[in-house]
């Protein structure tokens, strides 16, 4: 697992086009595994992992090139600390074996001293265990690695390998030893050369002799001690400041992810906070939609972090194009140079575009237009005057949705990996946002067109039913009373047969335009089915509900229809007013349904409101009619 790390940030730090999700997709390894420390994967996964890792970087050297970059590398920050802990590299080497029990379960690795500078390590695969020569290769680097942790490059040999018919991975590492290294070994030569001396000269020295020998060689032997301990302190002194300096890169780097989390949270609080606190409801609704996502998303960022302008490219079905939604930070000509650009997607020229088509993020520096260059003939991007940008894709589920884009209008500090890794986790919490708000939106529209009626965009038989429920709802609830109007068009069926149903359909077209234009705002107009409309009136009385009813039997009546010439029909319309003696909204319907059957039995083209206590007629007149022709 922690190899992967080394892999995983060194794909961020090199190859910054490489997407990691899509290796460890490619693997069948998903995040989650990578960060669990107990969790241990298959010899296939880790083939599968490689294959693909040198297929996106085009470098068949990955393996060791991801080893070495383990000295570096913040998934082995502890290993590094530990290797810094051991006060040199041949101690560091030696301790490799609990090391690698950390890293591979594949096998059993083992080191020895050879001598000053030089050690032997031995890799030896556990039974049943069948390792890859990048493995090999993977290992090497990493051997080497550790060598970087004390500041040497060590000289790697590779005498005895597995994959060319040895029985292990046999390495030695030699490197020029240190100083405390070279005086230790002078020191214990020395101490040695001092005792043999003095033995063999023992019989010849008189006593006061040999004091003044052995005081003598103690001398030298301390000296020697001393230059030891001086070196050692100088060495311990570095590998403190090497530790102090990790340590200050850790401390930056947890500042910097607890930043970006709080990042994260926040344009994930913005985008689920409830639309009304006394209901509770969160996430995205239909009245909360993709426009309320983009400018929450926007706003975070900007309040957030230190880009100049923020954009959001979504991918537009019906033209198959790229079309800015929201943005921050343009000024109004900026703002009008985008209004009109839709970006074609199979563009390779244009960053946003080959962001979108490789879902690959990207980053790059911006050169002014040169000044003979006409205005339209400069890229967009110049146009805005951005100097620095990054692009980063939006995909929910590897459905590309849109680009994420920032940039920099000013010289500065360059957009770093940094920035490109935080829009990259940005990224994927504004995807769900954006994919929510669009299923919401066309289960608004399928509902919508479920309670539409096709031929006239008013309410349909479905929708009328709902909006009675809610009127009922409010009536229980003591908010206000209503009323029902049926309205059936006299002797439709005569239309039908003698002028055909085209001519039908436009005076039930124009019919429903009439009725809009005499209700109010909070009235609800609808085709119960047929030639039969239905009209819900909101706090109405019975003397108003009856002049309302009238006032539409006289217009329809007056009403010349285009679609008959210029001829005329009329209606018959029944009321009905909510009473506190019914039990649902149909006992309204009821009322109002025999109260037009009444106006129908009385001779049509009538106004009739059923009270409890029995019907109350409007006017009159008369049938349908069409001019002769000429």
């Amino acid at each position: 697992m922690r190899i992967l790390y080394a892999y995983l940030e060194l794909f961020a730090e090199r190859y910054p086009t490489v997407p990691a999700h899509e290796v460890l997709r490619a693997a069948g390894i998903a995040p989650h595994e990578v960060a669990d420390p107990g969790h241990w994967l298959t010899q296939e996964q880790v083939n599968r992992f490689h294959e693909r890792a040198v297929a996106l970087t085009g470098n068949p050297h990955i393996a060791r090139e991801g080893g070495r970059f383990a000295a570096s590398s913040r998934a082995l920050g502890r290993l590094r600390e530990w290797g810094l802990g051991q006060l040199g590299p041949t101690r560091a080497y030696l301790m490799i074996g609990s090391a690698s029990s950390r890293m591979t379960r594949a096998s059993r690795v083992t080191a020895r001293r050879l001598g000053p500078g030089a050690v032997e390590i031995v890799s030896v695969n556990h039974p049943g265990v069948e390792e890859e020569r990048f493995q090999c290769d993977n290992r090497a680097g990493l051997l080497q690695a550790v060598g970087l942790f004390f500041n040497i490059d060590p000289q790697l040999e590779h005498p005895e390998c597995l994959f060319e018919g040895g029985s292990c991975c046999r390495y030695v590492l030699r490197w020029r030893p240190t100083a405390s290294e070279r005086w230790r070994v002078v020191s214990l030569w020395a101490t040695a050369a001092m005792v043999a001396g003095l033995a063999v000269a023992a019989p010849w020295l008189s006593a006061n002799a040999a004091v003044i020998a052995v005081l003598g060689g103690l001398l030298g032997v301390g000296v020697l001690r001393h230059r030891l301990a001086r070196a050692e302190l100088g060495e311990l002194r570095a590998l403190v400041g090497d530790i102090r300096a990790t340590a200050d890169k850790s401390l930056d780097a947890i500042s910097h992810d607890y930043e970006d989390a709080l990042l994260v949270h926040d344009i994930g609080l913005a985008l689920s906070r409830p639309t009304d606190p006394r209901l509770g409801v969160a996430g995205v609704t239909a009245d909360r939609g993709l426009d309320f996502v983009l400018r929450s998303t926007m706003r975070v960022i900007e309040r957030n972090l230190g880009y100049d302008r923020g954009l959001v490219w979504l991918h537009d079905a019906t033209s198959g194009r790229l079309v800015c939604r929201a943005s921050y930070g343009l000024d109004p000509e900026q703002e009008r140079i985008l209004a009109g650009l839709a970006l074609a997607v199979d563009d390779p020229t244009d960053l946003v575009t080959a962001c979108f088509a490789s879902q690959h993020s990207a980053s790059s520096e911006v050169a002014p237009a040169p000044s003979h260059e006409s205005a339209s003939a400069t890229h967009w991007v110049t146009r805005i005057g951005a100097r620095s940008l990054i692009v980063c894709p939006i995909t929910y589920e590897e459905a590309p949705l849109g680009v994420l884009y920032v940039d920099r209008t000013s010289p500065g500090p360059p957009l770093m990996q940094r920035n490109m890794n935080l829009l990259t986790g940005v990224a994927p919490t504004l995807a769900v946002s954006i994919h929510s708000a669009l299923l919401a939106a066309e289960k608004a529209q399928a509902e919508r067109a479920a309670h539409t009626d096709a031929l006239t965009g008013v309410e349909n038989r479905r929708g009328l039913e709902a909006r009675l429920g809610a009127r009922w709802a409010s009536h229980v609830a003591q908010l206000g009373g209503f009323a029902v109007l049926f309205i059936d068009i006299d002797r439709f069926k005569a239309v039908n047969d003698t002028f055909g149903h085209a001519v039908g359909d436009g005076v039930l077209v124009e019919l429903t335009g009439e009725l809009q234009r005499l209700c109010r705002g909070a009235d609800v107009v609808g085709r119960w089915g047929g030639e039969e409309f239905l009209v819900l009136l909101g706090d109405a009385d019975d003397d108003g509900t009856l002049r309302a009813a009238e006032r539409i039997r006289a217009a329809v009546q007056a009403h010349p229809f285009a679609a008959l010439g210029g001829g005329t029909l009329t209606v018959s319309v029944g009321g009905a007013l909510v009473t506190p003696a019914d039990l649902g909204p149909a006992d309204v319907l009821a009322r109002a349904d025999a109260a037009m059957y009444e106006a129908k039995a009385a001779g049509r083209n009538r106004a009739v409101l059923r009270r409890e206590g029995g019907p109350d007629e409007g006017g009159q007149g008369g049938g349908a009619t069409r001019p002769a022709e000429g």
